[in-house]
């Protein structure tokens, strides 16, 4: 199972904890796509562009798979395309991993399973912004209802201190959403160590006097918002079909150019019964955010410790 290192700093009160030194997560990789194809889509993009901002979320997963390989200790390397990429094309895989290791550290450390990127409430919700360009990427809905602040910073090679430096501006730009202070603002960095994919933590420790950006947006808002564009996402594919997990029906899409599966719970199906075989249950995950991931063989840690071109299909 894939392993990722951490370091965490600066964190207080109950996140104090977190500041253990160096720390790593074991996770799977349903869960990595899972983070991959939920970080932060703006709502509404499914109905305006259709299969097109689908094929948004097919590109996330993708980029896992093309550009990371789980060495035989199980921490993540870069693969001999990602190497091979020119300093656009790195810029780019970098910012994506750091989206995705932002939610997957997100629910896995805060139990936070629902982010939206900051640009999303320009467009569509009240802000009040301060002086400046300044601003985090994403905000976070813990499922007890706490608002969160994140800044991603992504980096092809070493760990960049300047950067972390910026996104700590960044993340406590934050006064208030839905006229709450965030319970924690968290700046971000994925990078590649000796080890592999790496990640790095810090709460800001000082805050600034001129923040003033706040954010009018309810938790129903919220959470349609992340939920609406997901469930559009499945609409879209014809082919939908009811599947059983640990008890409960899912509505899900096969998306087969990626070799998965993305559902979501569908209270009006039925209980699957308890004989009924499941035959992908080996690579799966169910988020907090109830958005189940389930990968085919293609996906099997056998194939994951292969380069690109030499995994079978």
């Amino acid at each position: 199972m894939p392993r990722i290192p951490y370091l965490a700093t600066n964190f207080s009160g109950t996140f104090a904890p977190i500041n253990t030194g160096n720390g790593e997560v074991q996770v799977t990789w349903a869960q990595i796509v899972w983070a991959a194809i939920t970080a932060g889509k703006a709502a509404g993009d499914e109905y305006a562009y259709g299969i097109y901002s689908a094929l948004e979320r097919l590109h996330r997963a993708s980029m896992m798979r093309a550009y990371l390989l789980e060495a035989s200790s199980g921490f993540l390397r870069r693969t001999m395309p990602y190497q091979a990429s020119d300093p656009s094309e790195k810029t780019s895989i970098s910012f994506y991993l750091g989206m995705t290791l932002a939610k997957l550290f997100a629910e896995v450390l805060f139990g936070v399973p629902r982010v939206l990127h900051f640009a999303i409430y320009a467009q569509n919700y009240q802000i009040v912004a301060g002086q400046g360009e300044s601003r985090p990427d994403l905000i976070g809905l813990s499922n007890g209802g706490d608002w969160y602040v994140f800044e991603a910073k992504g980096r092809s090679n070493g760990f960049d201190a300047q950067a972390l430096a910026t996104a700590k501006d960044q993340a406590e730009q934050i006064i208030s959403i839905d006229n709450l202070a965030p319970v924690c603002s968290v700046a971000c960095q994925a990078y590649f160590s000796s080890s592999g994919l790496s990640f790095r933590m810090d709460d800001p420790a000082a805050k600034r006097n001129d923040r003033s950006r706040t954010i009018k947006i309810s938790r129903s808002d919220f959470v349609h918002a992340y939920d609406d564009p997901i469930r559009r996402v499945i609409e879209l594919r014809g082919a939908n079909a009811a599947i059983g997990y640990e008890g409960r029906r899912f509505r899900g899409a096969r998306i087969e150019e990626a070799d998965l599966w993305i559902a979501v719970p569908d209270d009006d199906l039925s209980p699957p019964d308890k004989s009924e075989v499941d035959s992908l249950t080996t690579n799966q995950y169910l988020g907090g955010d109830q958005v189940l991931i389930r990968l085919g063989s293609t996906w099997s840690e056998a194939n994951m410790r292969l380069q690109p071109h030499q995994r079978s299909s």
